[in-house]
């Protein structure tokens, strides 16, 4: 009879070429995105919930769309490279991750993601594309949680800080502007008053997560092009914001049109729009600048 062949489920950390149906590639992807599904859960459910699967669909399921390229291209990344076999300290990881995510909280899940990923950044057996990925996974999932401690423990200095900006702003224009807190103030009477929903921090953390995840998978390093167009985006989403909030301060006609489903297509477009041309112009140089090394390098070994 012909000797049995034994296939293990894992193979030890030195032990390449033992044949396993199971790959590491595979593991690390699914845990990535089974802990991405487990953090996005509850929003999606109350975008399906609210407006139906289709409606809910159409709008991202109430997910900014820099959270889904993010991830997207975390798992793209994370998954290009060629199979290897899974060792003990892969299933460990996965483990204790899949315990953490058992946790039934979103603030929570994104924070075990994170240590995913951070744990993924360490690992000296990934290959280059897969350190990307994790690097893109680890700050997408820090993302939310950083958000969310800073409007809360520092909700009133951030609201007070776009309001003297709108203050500001208007101070030309109007007189008598000034703010007190929260509460931009006219003359006679309060102009707007300004809640966590309109506060720059989210619009700055949406922009420059899309930033990075473009930025990071298209490069093997940020540049200083490329950081300084990081830099712009964020300046440029706080300076839209504190225009719009400007406008909607401005009378009670600019406030309907600017609060209303237009105004917020319209700067939704423009903040897409600026996003998309930084970020294109940053990695843009930077490749431009890569390729030139690159040729001067070849010329150079001629």
């Amino acid at each position: 009879m012909p000797e049995a062949q034994s296939c293990s489920v894992f193979a030890g950390d030195d032990a390449p070429g033992v044949m396993t149906e199971f790959r590491r590639t595979h593991l690390i992807v699914a845990v990535a995105m089974l802990g991405a599904m487990n953090a996005l859960l509850r929003p999606v459910a109350v975008a399906v919930t609210e407006h139906g699967a289709i409606d809910a669909a159409l709008v991202g399921f109430g997910i900014n769309p820099a959270v889904w390229v993010a991830l997207v291209l975390a798992g793209m990344a994370l998954a290009d490279s060629a199979p290897r076999p899974l060792a003990r300290r892969d299933l460990v990881l996965a483990t204790v991750t899949l315990c953490g995510l058992s946790i039934p909280s979103a603030n929570v899940s994104w924070l075990v993601l994170a240590l995913y990923g951070a744990a993924l950044c360490l690992d000296r057996r990934l290959s280059p594309a897969q350190h990307t990925g994790a690097a893109i996974l680890l700050v997408v999932a820090l993302r939310e949680p950083i958000v969310s401690a800073a409007t809360q423990l520092l909700n009133e200095p951030l609201l007070g800080l776009d309001a003297m900006l709108v203050a500001a702003a208007l101070a030309p224009f109007i007189e008598g502007i000034s703010s007190e807190g929260n509460i931009v103030l006219g003359t006679d009477s309060a102009k707007l008053v300004i809640l966590t929903g309109c506060s720059s921090v989210r619009n700055v953390s949406y922009a420059l997560l899309f930033w990075y995840a473009v930025s990071r998978s298209m490069l093997p390093r940020l540049t200083r092009p490329v950081c300084l167009a990081g830099a712009a985006i964020a300046a440029t989403m706080i300076a839209q914001n504190v225009v719009r909030l400007a406008l909607m301060a401005s009378s009670d006609a600019n406030y309907d049109v600017i609060h209303g489903p237009s105004g917020q297509i319209f700067f939704e477009v423009l903040m897409l729009v600026l996003v998309l041309g930084l970020t294109s112009l940053g990695v843009g140089h930077a490749l431009t600048h890569l390729a030139g090394g690159r040729a001067a390098a070849a010329a150079r070994a001629r």
